[in-house]
Formats: structure tokens, sequence, C-alpha cells
């Protein structure tokens, strides 16, 4: 029997912070922000959230449990616009970095496999779940050499590995008012966080929510992870925040490593073209004893 377990943030602590990034500044966080890597200063924020409390229904098995593979290439519409202003999230099981971009290199397949210092190379490379336009593009490496904020791995070695990113464009002014409608989503396949519980990936879905009152925005979000006979949803609703080119961490997303990071989102706001904006997120959620990790992109317009 497969559990669905839906998760609000209402429980969990939320924290926001803003990062206020110049050209190429990169900020890892590695259980705290690390500033080592740029110049830009990390400075205080607030949020708030509301949402349901934790529910539990069951649903139909489906898939198995065990050494899963998703090999879903996808594709993008178009290359990302030369000389845009661009930023970019990256998530792992490890690290996670926030920063505007000075560097990128884009193949023609429309995969992304370099951001400033971070790298994916060798013969065997390999990014799957590619999406994108002009001005947004997102993917997840899978296979090859991997140098990320100075640390290098190699994916493929272990079944769940796996570096997701977006790449998006830095958001305009935000309006004084407005109730945004945003689309169903585009998701990479999200990575078991312990190699040792549940399939190694499994797909994800979700919705999104976004308006404006006195130019600020107020966004909720909801993701459902589904690895074999595991499902959960993690959301949070009416967050407020994300001024310029912030992001909040809300729940336990701040914290990296393995067990230490928790249930929760790191999000931001970026310009989606014709008066549009897209929300983006690197996400957890957890079902019995399995955590799931992976990133999402709304495209939201009035």
């Amino acid at each position: 029997m497969k559990f669905a377990t839906k998760r609000s943030l209402a429980t969990l602590p939320l924290i926001a912070a803003l990062v206020a990034c110049g050209g190429g500044d990169d900020k890892e966080s590695v259980g705290t922000v690390d500033t080592s890597s740029g110049s830009g200063g990390l400075g205080g924020g607030s949020s708030s959230g509301g949402g349901h409390g934790t529910t539990s229904t069951p649903g139909s098995v489906t898939g198995t449990t065990g050494n899963t593979t998703e090999t879903t290439v996808g594709k993008v519409d178009a290359a990302l616009l030369k000389g845009a202003a661009l930023r970019y999230v990256m998530v792992s099981t490890k690290l996670q970095v926030i920063g505007s971009i000075a560097t990128l290199e884009q193949l023609p397949d429309g995969s992304v496999v370099s951001l400033n210092g971070n790298l994916l190379t060798g013969s065997d490379r390999s990014v799957l779940n590619l999406a994108g336009n002009s001005s947004w593009a997102q993917g997840r490496w899978a296979k090859g050499n991997a140098l990320v904020s100075g640390k290098s791995s190699v994916l493929g070695a272990a079944r769940n590995d796996a570096i997701h990113y977006v790449v998006y464009s830095a958001p305009k002014p935000y309006p004084a008012t407005g109730n945004f409608t945003c689309d169903s989503g585009t998701f990479t396949a999200p990575n078991v966080v312990d190699a040792g519980t549940g399939d190694a990936f499994g797909t994800a879905s979700g919705k999104a929510t976004l308006s404006f009152s006195n130019g600020m925005p107020f966004l909720g979000i909801a993701v459902t992870a589904t690895a074999g006979a595991r499902q959960a949803t993690v959301a949070t609703e009416s967050l407020r925040g994300i001024p310029g080119d912030g992001t909040i961490f809300a729940g336990g997303f701040d914290m990296v490593f393995g067990s230490d990071r928790h249930d929760g989102f790191m999000l931001t706001i970026g310009d989606g073209g014709n008066g549009k904006y897209r929300i983006v997120a690197g996400y957890q959620v957890t079902h019995k004893g399995a955590s799931y990790l992976g990133v999402a992109s709304f495209l939201c317009g009035p």
C-alpha cells in the first residue's frame, strides 16, 4: 500500500534569508551560508507561513523499491539569451548554491554544463530532465566529473547521484498589487538523499500561487514526490518576502548534510517575460525515512 503524507511548513520553523549578489557572486549553504566565494552580503528578512497540519491517506501501490534509474532527457525550446541578467540555483545531497551568473556554457542540446566555476566534464557526461527557453533553463547533472563550489565528485558512481540546477532571469520590479495564475510546474526527477533507502529516483508534481500586495510577493507552493511505494507532499502557504533577488529558506532546507536538512523549500522569483514571473524552488520531502530532493519551477502570469 502506498501512503501519501502531506506535511505543512506551518509545523516547521521558517527562516528567511536575503542573498544580495552582484555579478558572479555565489552563496553556498553547507549547514549555514558560506560567504567565502563571493563578496555579496547576507541580510536578514522575514517570512510567514500557514497550512493544514499533516495528514496521511492510503493509495495504490506503484513501482518497486530498489535501484531504479530515471533517464528522461527532455528538451529546451530555445537557447538562453546571451547578455541577459541571469541567476541560478543548484542543489544536491551535499550542498546548495545560489548566485548571479558571470560565465555560462550551454550545449546545443540545451544542457548547461558550466555556471561560473561549477563544471560538468568528461566523455560520459549526461544531463537529463532538460527544459527551458530563452530566459530559463533547468536540468539534472546525472553523469560525469562534477566540480561545484571547489568540490569534485564523479556522478554515476552511486545510484542516487544527481545535481539539480535552474537558470532563470533576474526579476523585474514587482507590481504594486495583483493575483497571478501559475502553471502546473516543471520538475527534475527527485533523487533519494540517503542511497541506502528507497528508490533512487522518483517523479514530482505540484502547484503554486503568487500574488502581490504593496509591492511585495506572497506565494504558496506544494510539491509531491512519488518514488515506488512512497509518496509525500511538502507545502507552505502565504509565504511573504523575496525582495528583489532575494531567496527564502522555508522549513529546514537551509541545513544541508543528510539528516540535518529537513523538509522544506529554497524559494526565489525570476522574470518570466511578457509580464510574468517564475517561481524557482529547491525542495526536500520525506516519507517513511526516505527523503527526496529536487528542483521545480512555475510560470505565473496575470
